[in-house]
């Protein structure tokens, strides 16, 4: 702006000079040829009324007076004068010879003198240097008296005065320069120093509307901004926060955006090369849904699997305009959870079913052979026992079944708690458990217990955890062993309670399984101990539901240690792995899906 307003000033005192130049020389020039024209009117009378006194004597004189300066080398300024005759034959002229000039009978001057008396004519030199202006009178005795004088032309006069006109020009530019760029920086000052974000007023009044629109959409433009900023975010938020790998891929299959997530997945799966690119040469399942997504422009899915992990690949085609492909979204699912789930919901089926049919069998196989009168009479009260331990077998299988059902449904439920002293427990359960631990010659040890020790908790499902874990201690101990107790605060909202045996110990391999439903890492010796291989998986539950945390730590033949740690006041949050324990409902699924077929 400050160019333009510079520039434009500056080429309109230019024209201002050039155009007052032209228009003082035409003035000039015509002042000077009226007071030319004057001149001749009144040099004319002189002379007449000389010439009708004197007549060719004083024309004489005046050639012979021109004749003499010009003798002297002096320059004599005086008028041109002639005399013609009636037909137009020069008869004097005292600035050329009268014998060489041609008959005047056409000059226009002559022409309207003969005519009306009197006449004037102007003629231009052939070299556009000056005009020659003529009077003319017709004299008493016919003949025609002309006058001239000559006046340099307006080209020329111009010409002349050209060099003055640059040179005033010149300085009249280096003036407005300096001038322009002053009244420029005060012109533009305002705009400087104007700021759309206050309430400043505009100097110039012609601007204020321009000003206020500008201020307008500026308000508009910081609102939608802001408003592009906050969805910006918000979907920046959910985007990096999806639990779902989320991306988009052009027609060429560029990765345009990803979330962390799918990178993640991405390059668990090998699929990123060296460049951080998406690797679209792999014979890859996900690859090649996505080449069929691209080409054809259809909805394609892939479950693909990578060390124990399940992803599904939900590829969409991107179409906005016509028949072809702009590209793809991406959409990757951790199924792992899911996949897991069916598996333990068919392994929970088989393994049912299997625990169910192996006592069932065998009381129907007894009672068979009551029932056909095969078995003796001295045998019938051993098959009667052998049914009367099957049933009770099966019984306490379908009563840890239905505990175990009772925790899933009830895990988000509220219990009824109270303040519980996990010592005096553990003695308790102990005492009820001191035939089995004579039997097996068992001593017991508390190596660390602060006493009291309360917590508050759900009794009956705290009894049946520390039960289990003591009566499992017996169980897998071996003749002569050991069990050592450890209970203490571990800080002023937990507690710890452990319990460690000498027994037959579980390999390291099976330490993430054994809280599995029905899972054994002996199954004949389990099977001999009358265990259900639901116990563990209870243990885990109870723990879960209050809140606790259970460890193993373990070594196959040389024993095992349980350390579970509990909130001293009931706590409703979970971890993850607590939500995951306590939201299979393994008892529901079994109740909707047929048991699957038992594979021996």
């Amino acid at each position: 702006m400050k160019e333009r307003i510079f520039r434009s000033i500056v080429i309109i005192s230019f024209l201002t000079c050039l155009i007052s130049s032209v228009l003082f020389s035409t003035v000039y020039y015509s002042n000077t040829e009226s007071r030319l024209r004057a001149e001749l009117h009144s040099d004319f009378n002189y002379i007449k009324i000389a010439y009708e006194t004197d007549q060719l004597d004083f024309l004489h004189k005046i050639e012979a007076l021109e004749d003499k300066t010009q003798l002297k080398g002096e320059d004599l300024e005086s008028n041109r004068i002639t005399l013609i005759d009636t037909d137009g034959t020069v008869i004097f002229d005292n600035k050329a010879d009268v014998a060489k000039m041609e008959n005047h009978k056409d000059r226009p001057e002559f022409i309207e003198a003969i005519t009306h008396g009197a006449g004037e004519g102007s003629r231009t030199s052939a070299t556009l240097y000056s005009n020659t202006f003529y009077y003319a009178e017709k004299l008493p005795d016919g003949r025609v008296l002309r006058i001239s004088d000559n006046i340099d032309s307006f080209l020329y006069t111009f010409l002349l005065i050209v060099p003055q006109v640059l040179a005033v020009m010149f300085v009249i530019v280096i003036v407005i320069l300096v001038f322009s760029k002053v009244v420029t920086a005060k012109i533009v000052a305002p705009f400087n120093h104007l700021s759309l974000l206050t309430n400043d007023e505009m100097p110039y009044k012609e601007m204020r509307p321009f000003l206020n629109k500008i201020k307008e959409q500026n308000k508009l433009i910081n609102a939608q901004i802001n408003t592009l900023q906050r969805h910006e975010t918000e979907f920046k938020i959910i985007f990096e926060n999806m639990t779902e790998g989320l991306m988009l891929i052009d027609n060429s299959g560029i990765i345009k955006v990803r979330s962390l997530i799918c990178d993640r997945f991405l390059r668990l799966l090998g699929l990123i090369d060296d460049k951080d690119a998406l690797n679209l040469e792999l014979d890859h399942p996900a690859v090649r849904a996505l080449h069929e997504t691209l080409k054809k422009g259809v909805n394609t899915s892939v479950i693909v699997e990578k060390n124990e992990k399940y992803f599904n690949f939900l590829i969409n085609p991107i179409i906005i305009s016509g028949a072809a492909t702009d590209g793809a979204i991406v959409v990757i699912i951790d199924v792992t959870e899911a996949a897991s789930r069916e598996h333990l919901r068919r392994e929970f089926s088989a393994n049912v079913s299997h625990e169910l049919k192996t006592p069932l069998t065998s009381i129907s196989g007894f009672a068979e052979i009551i029932r056909n009168g095969i078995a003796k009479p001295e045998d019938i009260k051993h098959f009667a026992d052998n049914i009367y331990a099957e049933s009770q077998r099966l019984l306490t299988l379908i009563a840890d079944i239905i505990h175990l059902s009772t925790l899933d449904e009830n895990s988000n439920m509220q219990f009824e708690t109270k303040d519980v002293d996990i010592y005096e427990e553990t003695k308790n359960i102990m005492y009820y458990l001191k035939n089995a631990q004579e039997q097996k010659y068992v001593k017991v040890e508390y190596e660390n217990v602060q006493s009291p020790l309360v917590i508050n908790c759900v009794p009956r499902i705290i009894e049946e955890v520390l039960y289990n874990l003591c009566d499992n201690a017996i169980k897998y101990n071996r003749l002569g062993g050991k069990i050592f107790f450890n209970m203490y605060k571990k800080d002023n909202d937990n507690i710890v309670w452990q319990i460690r045996d000498t027994g037959i110990g579980i390999p390291y391999e099976s330490h993430d399984r054994v809280f599995e439903r029905f899972f054994r890492v002996d199954k004949s010796h389990s099977r001999a101990i009358g265990g259900t291989g639901l116990g563990l998986s209870i243990v885990k539950h109870g723990i879960a539901i209050h809140g606790g945390t259970v460890e193993l730590d373990s070594k196959e033949g040389q024993g095992s240690t349980f350390t579970v740690t509990l909130p001293i006041k009931m706590s409703r949050a979970k971890s993850d792995k607590q939500e995951e324990l306590t939201t299979k409902k393994t008892a529901e699924q079994t109740a909707e899906q047929p048991a699957e077929e038992e594979n021996n």
